[in-house]
């Protein structure tokens, strides 16, 4: 089974239990205090098995992709040495600059040992092609003619700027040697060869998970569709209703408003209307969370410590928090059980559908580390 840990997911459900007032209970495993009763009387499971789905075929040169990442690896350990030849596009220059139209100074244009990276565009190309070439203890004069079209300073739209910039120094970067020494010290493989058959395979991983992200959406309403509710708990329904209300009313609460403006500043509904819609809604909770139980109990789903502490730590990590200790002093364990739960639920659902692949709108599949190499992208790498 793909491991996809939802954001969504998780979200939906602990917005919906974060005010919930009903006392911890004695177990914290789902499978024990939730629906533990034969939901064949509440609902007809729809077919879950076997359903069609779209999914968008990647295609990329795997050299090349191993040639990408290897340069965004080598980048993120490079060092800096002192340029004796000349600033290029890619060089650290540390310059004092003063700019001046007719001949007055402005602020904006004024600097003193100012960090400047060629090709980044942080001070505009107009700028930076005028340094490339220069070294150290160079004294540059020139002008800039700023375009009429100048997003970046309406009142220098039109104008020529003339600039002294003095180089203090010229920085350039020192790629390591690309070799196994260099892999074993920096990574968690030992050799070259091994550390390129990671990056195909966690390009194909992160294909292969953004596949699942993409389709389980679509195969979840269709599941929930193709159920039929014969009859709902009514504890269950009227424990979501209340929870709905109780987050309405201390947020109405909190910025001052009655339930009745809230509903209108919400929903723009009527406070009447905002009673029937939570109920809907608590229904809507209710139908998601028997079919969820009805499949995990027959597809056998559980969650282990184990499973639960990676997946929880990673889900953790997504909502910002630090630690999963925090993660859980902030929303109830079950809940997170819960949310767990429904994401395993999902992926076996899409473990099981009939995925065909387009070549409509394919593109490559690159993922953040080589796109930020240049920006502290992060890296598989001892720390």
């Amino acid at each position: 089974m793909k491991r996809i840990i939802s954001l969504i997911l998780v979200s939906v459900f602990l917005i919906l239990g974060v005010a919930s007032c009903k006392k911890s209970p004695k177990s914290t495993d789902p499978f024990e205090i939730n629906y533990n009763y034969d939901l064949s009387e509440y609902i007809t499971l729809g077919n879950y098995k076997g359903l069609p789905a779209t999914a968008t075929e990647y295609s990329t040169d795997e050299a090349e992709f191993i040639s990408l990442q290897v340069k965004s690896t080598l980048q993120y350990y490079a060092s800096y040495a002192e340029s004796t030849v000349g600033a290029k596009t890619g060089d650290t220059v540390f310059i004092n600059a003063v700019g001046s139209i007719d001949g007055k100074a402005f602020a904006g244009a004024t600097a003193t040992n100012y960090e400047l990276v060629i090709g980044s565009g942080a001070v505009g190309a107009l700028f930076e092609n005028k340094l490339i070439g220069a070294k150290k203890g160079d004294h540059l004069e020139f002008d800039i003619s700023v375009p009429d079209s100048d997003n970046e300073d309406p009142d220098l739209r039109g104008k020529t700027v003339h600039y002294e910039v003095q180089i203090n120094i010229v920085m350039t970067k020192v790629l390591p040697e690309y070799n196994d020494e260099f892999v074993k010290s920096n990574t968690d493989y030992n050799s070259v060869q091994e550390y390129e058959a990671s990056i195909i395979e966690q390009l194909h991983k992160t294909y292969e998970e953004n596949v699942y992200k993409a389709i389980i959406p679509d195969l979840w309403e269709s599941v929930v569709e193709s159920t039929t509710v014969i009859k709902y708990p009514e504890d269950k329904v009227k424990e979501k209703y209340d929870t709905f209300l109780k987050n309405a009313k201390d947020f109405a609460e909190l910025r001052g408003l009655t339930l009745a403006q809230f509903a209108q500043y919400a929903y723009e509904m009527t406070e009447d209307e905002l009673y029937e819609y939570a109920h809907e809604e608590a229904e809507k909770i209710v139908k998601e969370e028997m079919i969820c139980y009805a499949i995990a109990r027959a597809e056998g789903i559980t969650l282990s410590s184990e499973e639960y502490t990676e997946r929880a730590t990673e889900a953790a990590e997504l909502s910002g928090f630090k630690s999963l200790a925090e993660f859980e002093a902030a929303y109830d364990i079950v809940m997170i059980k819960e949310a767990l739960i429904l994401d395993m639920v999902k992926e076996k659902i899409a473990d099981y559908a009939e995925i065909t692949y387009t070549a409509e709108g394919k593109e490559e599949v690159i993922y953040n580390e080589v796109n930020g190499a240049e920006d502290g992208a992060e890296h598989d790498h001892k720390h």
